[in-house]
């Protein structure tokens, strides 16, 4: 799935949510709306009908004669709130649900009380005014994306207590610069002041930042572990390191320098390429805008080169047979890109939201297009080498203007494309020598 389209479907989901959940409570105290558990003795904060920029909430609430404990924070329940700065949490509540205080983009302060024992998924998503957080003794869990994008977080302490971490919850907190977890915590350790979480029991590097350096016991870097760390700017793989996982270093739109330290059998640096290559298969792993893509590689891993800004004009290598998914995807800054003839396979998302691309030069050898491989709106100019059509999926060229973006196509072949799908979708087909571009 496209994965612009995929946040939008995502947004429409919470939204819906939020437009049931606007009536969905069960009373309201003092501008806050409240849900009545199970057993009639507990009550969920659902939502809040008014907000003056700080909220208490009570331990206790009545409610027509009856007093109920305040237990948790329920899902959604503060979705969005933009004006909310500061909440307090009773030490009643034993749960933050999922995207309990997403976009509240103007929070700074949160205290989270000792008797919290979860985190939701995306609890506090896309909090970047966010600047301190406790995570008390008292948590057990932290869920998928519970942190994603707050950026302004600066120290992170996991206590002892925490048993498990979701995928993602410190993605994009590109201002973290130190990282500890306590002694004693059984399930990950931050070992020889790394400025990292690392799972104890697998060796894997879970979550990073700018000033993480690798020690030499890690075997594995996790999905998506630097995710947003823009102010990396020097990634030293050690030769320890058997596995980098999906997305690792996606958005890491900072790094200028890569090397993977010599005697690493499953990754290299050749050449000085400023890259990680899977040495085995010769495909390029992860590169930065300093890349210069060895003429020994033979393909372009999925996301290898995702949210790296400032590439310009990219330079592929006549050894390169495939460009996977989400290769090159939302690459801002770079502005045309020339598909040699060796490739054969675009996938899925390839080139997709690079909103300065303008110009793509398609080789003779490719034969299958994916879904938005070049989904980027401002492209003005296509130039094909082929002179039958490729295989092209239904929404490789979605955003683009049909009206206004030229497929130059090889003399002779002009017809060929107006007559097949997708290709006829553009207005302008103007036919041309390649040999003289």
């Amino acid at each position: 799935m496209n994965p612009t389209k995929s946040i939008k479907f995502t947004i429409l989901i919470v939204s819906t949510l939020l437009a049931f959940s606007a009536t969905a409570y069960d009373f309201e105290v003092d501008g806050v709306c409240y849900d009545i558990n199970q057993g009639n003795e507990s009550v969920i904060v659902s939502q809040i009908s008014s907000l003056n920029g700080d909220v208490i909430i009570p331990k206790t609430v009545i409610n027509k004669g009856k007093t109920y404990l305040v237990t948790s924070i329920g899902d959604l329940a503060f979705f969005g709130c933009i004006g909310l700065m500061d909440v307090t949490i009773p030490n009643s509540v034993t749960s933050i649900g999922d995207h309990a205080f997403s976009g509240c983009s103007g929070l700074t302060d949160v205290t989270i009380p000792n008797s919290v024992t979860s985190i939701g998924e995306c609890a506090f998503y896309g909090c970047s005014g966010l600047t301190d957080v406790t995570i008390p003794n008292s948590t057990i869990s932290i869920g998928n994306n519970a942190f994603e994008g707050c950026s302004g977080l600066t120290d992170l302490i996991i206590p002892n207590s925490i048993t498990s971490i979701g995928l993602g919850a410190f993605d994009g907190c590109s201002g973290l610069t130190s990282i500890v977890v306590e002694k004693g915590n059984s399930n990950y350790d931050s070992r020889d002041d790394c400025n990292a979480i690392i799972e104890t029991s697998s060796n894997t590097l879970v979550v990073g930042c700018k000033n993480t350096i690798f020690p030499n016991s890690v075997t594995s870097i996790d999905d998506y572990a630097f995710k947003g760390c823009s102010g990396l700017t020097d990634l030293t793989i050690p030769n320890s390191i058997t596995s980098i996982g999906l997305g690792a270093f996606d958005g890491c739109s900072g790094l200028t320098s890569i090397v993977v330290i010599k005697g690493n059998s499953n990754y290299d640096s050749r050449d000085d390429c400023n890259a990680i290559i899977e040495t085995k298969i010769d495909r390029l792993s992860f590169g930065c805008k300093n890349t210069i893509i060895p003429n020994s590689v033979t393909s372009i891993d999925e996301r290898a080169f995702f949210g790296c800004s400032d590439l310009g004009c990219v330079a592929i290598p006549n050894s390169i047979t495939a460009i996977y998914d989400n290769a090159y995807a939302c690459c801002t800054g770079l502005t045309s890109v020339a598909i040699p003839n060796s490739v054969m396979n675009i996938y899925e998302n390839a080139f997709n939201d690079c909103d300065d691309l303008t110009s793509v030069t398609i080789g003779n050898s490719v034969t299958y297009i994916g879904n938005y491989s070049f989904s980027c709106k401002n492209l003005e100019k296509i130039y094909c080498n082929c002179a039958v059509p490729a295989e092209v999926r239904d929404n490789a060229f979605a955003s683009v203007d049909y009206n206004t973006c030229i497929l130059y196509v090889p003399k002779g072949s002009q017809k060929a494309y107006k007559d097949a799908s997708v290709w006829c979708n553009f207005v302008n087909i103007k036919e041309w020598e390649p040999d003289k571009k």
